[in-house]
């Protein structure tokens, strides 16, 4: 069954009116993207590489692109003329043509820009999810995301860049009290400011055993001189802490794995956290633009219908070097 009247759909699916739509729908949650990257710390490029020499600059250190194929190297003799090509996250929805010749024929607008409105929040969430799966992944230093081709190749994408710098082991005593932990966290600090360099906005990201632990020494004490927030808490006026029990399932997996694991506290600085890099789409309708998001409508003949289209390019380069973690053992 052809479907009557394409343009009524394409017309909906401008670059312009899909950012309009966007613009109007709820915020996907991505809590970790946006405490990492505000809007400060989101970059577009107008290309789709991205050059190494611009992640050095941004990480402290060259991410290493382990999978063959997925560098180029502009001069062999300089590590950092060396092009990472960014690889899409590219979903996708079908509509048969019956389903939408039945919304075309009611000759009803408003219906037709509601559903334009579903299929790109749809679209806009799924690829939202998946650059917040890749942002806690690169927690770990190391980005190790599965990709499928058109013409069936699967693998991954691996993107090394680099650990955080390690703090010595450190241990919660079971009598800990508030001095101890006042002495603990500044302690923790001062390596990290030594390590890092960083003068910024430090927060403790906490895993879950090392915040109970926190936890149970703050609230043993009467008044003690503790805000709390919705992330956590701020301590003696001075120590942003917020647990960070988050976790991520990479496609194909069943595998949880935590993005600080549950004995860990990493310092990150939240004034030089690295950039969220978005290369420019491979997309000849999106005019090449390095959008957080685009969709499109696809027209399909096997079957009849068509295939929505969402896509974007991020890449979050994250300054590992900035950051530290030590591993804490709680009695």
């Amino acid at each position: 069954m052809p479907i009557r009247n394409i343009g009524a759909i394409n017309r909906l699916f401008t670059q312009a009116k899909v950012a309009d739509i966007v613009s109007t729908l709820p915020k996907p949650s991505t809590p970790l993207m946006d405490m990492l990257f505000p809007a400060s710390k989101r970059v577009q490029k107008a290309s789709p590489f991205v050059s190494l020499a611009d992640i050095q600059d941004v990480t402290g250190a060259v991410p290493l692109v382990t999978r063959d194929g997925k560098s180029v190297p502009v001069d062999p003799q300089s590590r950092t003329h060396s092009l990472i090509e960014v690889d899409p996250i590219k979903v996708s929805r079908f509509a048969s043509a019956r389903d939408i010749n039945d919304l075309i024929s009611l000759g009803d607008t408003q219906s037709l820009e509601a559903y334009a409105a579903e299929v790109i929040e749809n679209l806009r969430d799924r690829v939202s999810v998946t650059a917040e799966t890749m942002t806690r992944q690169a927690m770990s230093g190391k980005i190790e995301y599965p990709y499928y081709s058109e013409n069936g190749v699967t693998g991954k994408c691996e993107i090394d860049l680099g650990s955080p710098n390690t703090l010595k082991a450190t241990t919660l005593a079971a009598n800990a009290n508030l001095g101890k932990l006042q002495q603990w966290l500044e302690d923790l600090l001062t390596q990290h400011q030594q390590k890092s360099g960083a003068t910024g906005t430090p927060v403790f990201l906490m895993g879950s055993a090392v915040y109970d632990k926190v936890v149970s020494i703050v609230t043993s004490v009467q008044n003690a001189p503790v805000l709390w927030t919705a992330e956590g808490m701020k301590l003696f006026g001075k120590y942003d802490i917020r647990t960070i029990a988050m976790t991520y399932t990479l496609p194909g997996s069943n595998t949880v794995n935590d993005v600080i694991g549950s004995n860990k506290v990493r310092i990150i600085d939240l004034s030089n956290t690295g950039k969220l890099i978005y290369a420019s789409l491979d997309d000849i309708d999106a005019k090449f633009a390095p959008l957080p998001f685009y969709a499109k409508p696809i027209e399909s003949k096997d079957p009849d219908g068509i295939k929505f289209i969402g896509e974007s390019k991020p890449l979050p380069a994250l300054a590992m070097k900035k950051q530290s973690e030590s591993t804490v053992t709680i009695q």
